[in-house]
């Protein structure tokens, strides 16, 4: 019979042994970024998709990357990307920017919206200007498009 003594010593050490794996991982796939891209591989990465307007499957054809990596180092870097949610949540800023209605906003929500989809900066960026914690940014942001999108509802059934 084993000795549990061992057995939990032998657990813990393969425990840190896979977060040690991980971490490696995941410095091993930014020395491939670095490699693919340069010393900084956020703002390559911004040039090829936001400026050149490349596609992130392009990108990762060009650079021989898988588009799952890239796709995390995206995410990583808080690259805002064209599908998905955070594009529906950046037309719904600009339409009601567009529309006048960010007035239904308290400051703190039109702060949040302004400084990342107006000024483009990252939410923890926004998170340590503000002095919140970065969770506190991500509700008050989602509580704000809320907010915008029921406004941008009531408006367009109003036009009607």
């Amino acid at each position: 019979m084993e000795d549990p003594l061992k057995r939990k010593a032998a657990m813990a050490k393969q425990a840190t042994k896979m977060q040690l794996t991980v971490q490696e991982r995941s410095d091993a796939e930014l020395a491939t970024l670095k490699d693919q891209f340069g010393e900084n591989p956020k703002e390559a990465l911004e040039n090829l998709y936001v400026t050149q307007g490349l596609s992130i499957k392009r990108i990762a054809e060009m650079h021989k990357v898988s588009e799952y990596i890239l796709k995390k180092w995206f995410k990583k870097f808080e690259i805002q990307t064209k599908d998905g949610d955070g594009a529906k949540r950046l037309d719904i800023f600009n339409r009601a920017r567009t529309l006048g209605i960010l007035t239904v906003l308290e400051d703190r929500e039109r702060q949040i919206l302004e400084y990342h989809y107006k000024e483009g900066k990252i939410l923890t960026e926004i998170a340590g200007e503000l002095g919140i914690a970065i969770d506190a940014v991500k509700y008050i942001q989602k509580k704000a498009l809320s907010k915008l999108t029921r406004q941008l509802v009531l408006s367009s059934s109003s036009d009607k």
